[in-house]
């Protein structure tokens, strides 16, 4: 970890727990308040370390609802944090645990937002890349309860990736230059994913 890094994570663990505490109290909050604290929670959410301790204070379950709002600037950028936070494998199961997968389904399958559709594929994607299966090994009974539980919010999240995927090869449902841009990365991500299950 960088020493920016470190003073970053050292300035959250001072400081960021307030903004956890805020993200909860904002689901119910002004829908300014609301875009605010997610587009602060995604920003946050972009430094790993920051990632882990947002997890690790709870910090998964505010940003869901978030990205329940029907605001496509708070589901939006609260995908985007959730995405942020994906990328670590301890909080990809948190968001799972915490109802995430329904939630990042219905934005990526219905959002007006072609951004917060990409983010809440990726955060999928990134949650079911394998690595968090990986972090359940183990000969557990609680482990192979995760395991199994998963299985359906897998296939569940496989199935919209694929759709969001095979999305791009319908040139009214998209604009033609995003169809030029579209990301290969996302082609490959779904096929490394359904060869996995």
């Amino acid at each position: 970890m960088s020493n920016k890094d470190q003073l970053y994570a050292w300035d959250y663990e001072e400081n960021g727990a307030g903004d956890v505490a805020l993200a909860h109290y904002c689901s119910n909050a002004p829908l300014s308040l609301q875009k605010r604290t997610a587009g602060a929670m995604w920003g946050l959410s972009m430094l790993e370390a920051s990632s882990i301790a947002i997890g690790r204070e709870g910090g998964a379950a505010p940003l869901i609802a978030l990205a329940q709002s029907d605001t496509e600037a708070v589901h939006e950028t609260a995908a985007g944090a959730l995405w942020n936070l994906a990328f670590n494998p301890g909080n990809a199961l948190r968001i799972v645990e915490e109802g995430g997968v329904p939630a990042l389904v219905h934005i990526c399958s219905s959002s007006g937002s072609k951004m917060a559709c990409f983010m809440s594929a990726m955060a999928l994607a990134y949650m079911f890349d394998g690595r968090m299966d990986e972090s359940l090994i183990g000969t557990s009974t609680e482990s192979t309860f995760r395991r199994v539980s998963l299985s359906g919010a897998r296939t569940m999240a496989l199935n919209h990736i694929e759709a969001f995927v095979q999305s791009f090869s319908h040139p009214q449902a998209f604009p033609v230059d995003a169809l030029l841009s579209a990301p290969a990365t996302l082609t490959q991500v779904k096929s490394k994913l359904f060869d996995m299950q």
